[in-house]
């Protein structure tokens, strides 16, 4: 390998190194977030919140109108650009905070729940904080600095929970979740601002604009279908079956969807400035994509696989035995979830090779196939649902391998067989292995869940010795692991 490939890879494993540790530590903040909020406030009340989001956060994607990912993209990016990017998201966040304020009576009526009204008001500012933070941390993207962005990501949701915990103690119930959000983000918004020491300019005219603006009108249409994807659960949930289920069925997705989540976009931010410089070589294009599914596949996959098979024990001790009918929903949103974790690279195609359209007439297609399914397991309640959600996001995941070779006219197959390989002999047994064992230990939580992990634990050494080829991805995931680190030098 080159100087130059040398470079980019120990600049994407040590980037990722950090993102992976700072977003590790932001998910036991909201685990820990989770499990102590639980214990204060009741399912319903998690329910009315989750209601709120479900149709309020749509508000975001026309906040950033996909302007952070294309000045993310872009090779260059002069000062006045980023400028005009930063007024349009104020000016664009204004207007939102606004517009969601005033949609509090509709959203209220929608849900027959006059109880939302509130809820909607305040969640209505944290859209004009958003559009003021949006370009400062792009600033600090494109400068690859990932310490920068791994202290914002870590200490904003602290300052969140901290928030919401003292709130929730002193009896302010849902508000305490309302309160955290706007805590949280007003945070990001002052050390952002601190540490990327930018200044934006006066908005003018200047060239490269339409370029911009129309990179992103593509990826917002995008992300707006993917948001109509992933909250028509919570939708139809909350219209068809109220809040409390609702509630149970949102602590679940923050327990297994949540963390993968909030992994994947840093991932991204990661991965997208990297790519793009071996995007003009395919074969070195396709290696990098092929060695960004290791963590996604062994680390994420496997973990994932294994929660749902002890999801009892899990929800049971993290939430107490008021909560237990959660666990058959965390087990299947896991399954889902796996499914969105490997499925990410092929969206990395896209974005890299600035296929924004493209991306959109395949969301088209497949957004909807998700909807389809998702929608259609409501009448079974929460567990319907959340089996309907990851039937869809398995063919979804499917079609977008495909897609994403047809219209770069690569081979990506190989970005489909391999984790389907990974999660038929490791990850899955692995999860099947910990759900018979914990469901025949007659004891207490905790030693079921013990007794699960261990036995999982047990058949991933025993796969690891007796297949070569894992063995093989391994020892290249501990290697890429050791660059992250500082500690080999070859």
């Amino acid at each position: 390998m080159n100087d130059d490939g040398k470079s980019l890879r120990q600049s994407a494993a040590k980037g990722s190194a950090v993102t992976l540790l700072a977003q590790g530590l932001r998910i036991v903040l909201q685990l820990v977030s989770v499990v102590v909020l639980a214990r204060l406030i009741l399912p319903d009340q998690f329910g009315l919140y989750a209601m709120v989001l479900a149709v309020a956060s749509v508000a975001s994607i026309f906040l950033d109108f996909g302007f952070s990912m294309a000045a993310l993209r872009s090779k260059f990016l002069t000062n006045q650009q980023q400028s005009n990017l930063f007024w349009i998201n104020v000016g664009a966040g204004a207007i939102l905070s606004i517009l969601v304020f005033f949609l509090a009576n509709p959203i209220s009526n929608y849900f027959n729940e006059s109880r939302l009204v509130g809820i909607t008001q305040g969640i209505s500012v944290i859209y004009l904080i958003g559009g003021i933070t949006a370009q400062f941390r792009v600033k600090l993207n494109r400068e690859m600095r990932f310490k920068a962005l791994a202290s914002i990501d870590v200490i904003s949701p602290l300052i969140g929970l901290i928030t919401a915990i003292l709130l929730a103690l002193t009896g302010f119930e849902v508000m305490s979740l309302v309160f955290q959000q706007i805590a949280t983000e007003l945070t990001m918004l002052l050390i952002s601002f601190f540490l990327a020491r930018w200044i934006p300019v006066f908005p003018r005219k200047t060239e490269g604009m339409k370029e911009l603006l129309t990179f992103g009108a593509g990826f917002a249409a995008t992300r707006v279908l993917s948001y109509l994807t992933q909250n028509v659960d919570s939708i139809a949930i909350g219209r068809v079956w109220g809040a409390a289920p609702l509630g149970l069925y949102d602590r679940a997705y923050r327990v297994s969807v949540g963390p993968i989540t909030q992994i994947s976009f840093p991932m991204t931010r990661i991965a997208i400035p990297v790519l793009n410089k071996v995007v003009d070589s395919p074969p070195r294009f396709i290696s990098a994509l092929k060695e960004a599914q290791l963590i996604g596949t062994f680390i994420t996959s496997t973990l994932l696989l294994i929660l749902a098979g002890v999801s009892e024990p899990v929800v049971v001790l993290l939430f107490g035995p008021p909560w237990v009918d959660a666990a058959p929903i965390l087990s299947m949103l896991c399954i889902g979830a796996t499914f969105r974790t490997v499925q990410q690279v092929s969206n990395w195609v896209f974005m890299v090779k600035g296929l924004a359209g493209d991306l959109l007439k395949f969301n088209l297609v497949a957004q909807p196939l998700i909807v389809f399914c998702t929608v259609a397991g409501v009448w079974w309640g929460p567990v319907g649902v959340a089996v309907g959600s990851s039937i869809g996001y398995g063919f979804y995941w499917l079609l977008s391998i495909w897609w994403a070779g047809r219209v770069t006219n690569m081979n990506l197959f190989p970005l489909f067989t391999y984790p389907l390989k990974v999660i038929i002999i490791f990850s899955l047994p692995a999860g099947i292995v910990a759900f018979v064992v914990a469901s025949v230990v007659d004891a207490n939580s905790p030693i079921n869940l013990l007794s699960g992990v261990a036995a999982a634990t047990c058949w991933l050494l025993i796969i690891y010795m007796l297949s070569k080829s894992i063995r093989t991805d391994i020892k290249k995931l501990i290697n890429f692991t050791m660059i992250a680190l500082g500690r080999h030098q070859k």
